[in-house]
Order: C-alpha cells, then structure tokens, then sequence
C-alpha cells in the first residue's frame, strides 16, 4: 500500500467526491460520520475538500461508520486497484449494499427496480 503522501491530486478529488456522495445518500453531514467513524470532523473535512487522502488506518475507521467493506473504501482511496473493472463504482457499492441487506428487502428493491425500468422503457435507459 502506498502513503497518503504519494497520492496525486486527482486521486484526492475522486476519494472526495465518492466520500461526498456517501455522506450525500445517508443524509450526513461531516459531523455525523466522525461521531461513527472516529476520524475527527476536521480530519473528514480535509478528506471532503481534497486536501488530505486518507491513510490505511482512517480508510478502516470510515469503512466501519460507512457500514462498508475496508476492501471498498481502500479501493476508493487508491490503496487496491478494483476486482471487478467492469463496473463503475456506483454500481459496486450497490452490490455491496445489496449484500447486508436481509433477502426480503432485496426483492422489494428488485420489484420496485423493474418496475421503474419498465417505466422507463422509452426513455434514457434504453437508448
């Protein structure tokens, strides 16, 4: 694994924005993740405005407040390359929230899935 310190700019701006939008879909902001994850509010900050990238033990105290696995957020950070490079990282992290879910929840998800696709069907998602 490699230091934070070697991390380039772009990396930083891509840990941000991915960081940003799983703060964005639990409704949180950066106070809330430090009060589950442990890093300090400032210290998320600096990782939100891309000032800063994570090193390998923050990346496990954000996997474990994010209820996601170290391997994905690792991966994020820059730490692993991706197992699986044919999906983007939105769907990975789809597929790893489906995972924890209970199987009940995740039919409900999949029928209201196609049900939206089917809706859909003339629209963006085809073209």
């Amino acid at each position: 694994m490699t230091k934070h310190s070697t991390t380039t700019p772009d990396q930083k701006q891509s840990f941000a924005r991915w960081l940003s939008s799983q703060l964005t879909f639990r409704t949180w902001k950066a106070i809330d993740l430090a009060n589950h994850a442990n890093p300090s509010e400032s210290t998320i900050c600096l990782f939100l405005h891309a000032q800063r990238a994570p090193e390998p033990v923050s990346c496990r105290k954000l996997a474990h407040g994010l209820g996601l696995p170290v391997a994905l957020v690792y991966e994020q950070a820059g730490y692993l390359s991706s197992g699986s490079e044919s999906l983007s990282s939105p769907k990975r992290s789809l597929i790893e929230l489906v995972k924890r879910m209970p199987e009940a929840e995740a039919l409900k998800l999949l029928a209201r899935s196609q049900a939206r696709m089917v809706i859909q069907a003339n629209g963006k998602w085809w073209a």
